[in-house]
């Protein structure tokens, strides 16, 4: 398919010639009066080359700068909005309720029958305020267990070595 210029066209014998047509000089179009009002000089083709890097150059750094600070907008809209749902969420929730410590049983050696008693109260206060420690039986066994001494924490032993095993 042939390129289209604004030239006539003239035809020969053997092919076509074409001939341009005359265009005004570039200092008679109006844009350039403007812009040497506008940069202040005449300006030579070399100037207006260097000047048009530079543009080039500025409008990249621009471009390069204004999508940086738009990536960085979107980082910081998405920590806002992470933070917001962070501090939302902490909000609904209410505040854990820490359990006092209390004062571990005093050490069972059997010697005394009426200290049972005192020694399954004080193991059973704890274990009721400890709910979430002590929701197993197993874990129950083990701290009151951890409180005899003599002839009484003898019978604790095969069960130990049953956990072990």
């Amino acid at each position: 398919m042939p390129v289209q210029h604004s030239t006539t066209e003239r035809q020969t014998k053997s092919q076509a010639v074409l001939t341009p047509t005359p265009r005004a000089p570039l200092d008679s179009t109006p844009a350039v009066p403007q812009l040497r009002a506008h940069f202040g000089r005449s300006s030579t083709i070399q100037e207006g080359r260097k000047r048009a890097k530079k543009i080039k150059f500025i409008f990249r750094n621009f471009k390069y700068h204004f999508q940086r600070s738009r990536y960085v907008m979107q980082n910081m809209t998405q920590i806002m909005a992470n933070l917001q749902a962070a501090s939302s969420s902490r909000a609904s929730r209410p505040p854990a309720f820490k359990t006092p410590s209390m004062k571990a049983p005093e050490f069972f050696n059997g010697t005394q029958p009426f200290e049972v008693r005192i020694f399954i109260q004080s193991c059973q206060l704890i274990f009721h305020n400890d709910l979430a420690n002590f929701s197993k039986d197993r874990r129950k066994v083990l701290y009151a267990t951890s409180f005899l001494i003599g002839r009484d924490s003898k019978w604790i032993e095969p069960y130990l070595s049953n956990l072990t095993n």
